[in-house]
């Protein structure tokens, strides 16, 4: 048994990159020939400053792989994550440089443009970003235990989300008598 080792795994988990996700509302985008040197400005929705105002930031993108799609993609108007200003776009594992800079690893489109979507049956809709919790309640079978879904190649449990909106209002709730005829799963033989 290595201390050294142990001590270099240790120091090693501590430096280890934390999977971030923000949303990232696009102000401008700021191109070049060379795709290291792009970056997009605009403002943080998840992060706000003192004031409770979100943060303006600059993004920039570096993919070590090359297998997602950079900010000259998201500029392009001819390609599908094409993204105007004043969209939305979700960064995944980014890190943040000392100036302030957001580093992107992943980018993914929530909405095109800013205002209302339509949909094909001509319902407009508008897409929102909150703060929240959510709560997962697994689905059970007959017996109690967890529902396996049998469709699947491999087991795969079943379960409802539920999401609990930060800025959600407290209610008070006044438990009284449960109904006899209400809750009852087989009828009386």
């Amino acid at each position: 048994m290595n201390i050294f080792d142990e001590v270099r795994k240790i120091s090693g988990a501590n430096k280890a990159p934390k999977s971030n996700v923000t949303i990232f509302k696009l102000g401008q985008y700021h191109l070049d020939p060379d795709p290291r040197k792009c970056y997009m400005t605009g403002v943080d929705m998840m992060n706000t400053d003192e004031n409770g105002v979100p943060k303006k930031v600059k993004v920039e993108f570096y993919d070590k792989n090359n297998k997602s799609r950079g900010i000259q993609d998201f500029a392009d108007s001819n390609t599908m994550m094409h993204t105007q200003p004043g969209g939305m776009i979700r960064l995944d594992r980014y890190a943040v440089q000392a100036d302030g800079t957001l580093v992107s690893a992943h980018m993914q489109r929530v909405s095109r443009n800013e205002g209302p979507l339509q949909k094909r049956n001509g319902f407009e809709y508008t897409t929102g970003i909150a703060r929240g919790w959510a709560k997962i309640l697994p689905t059970k079978d007959q017996n109690g235990e967890l529902a396996v879904d049998p469709g699947a190649a491999a087991p795969r449990h079943r379960a409802s989300a539920f999401f609990i909106p930060e800025a959600a209002q407290a209610s008070r709730l006044t438990f009284g008598s449960w109904p006899r005829s209400i809750g009852r799963t087989r009828p009386r033989a």
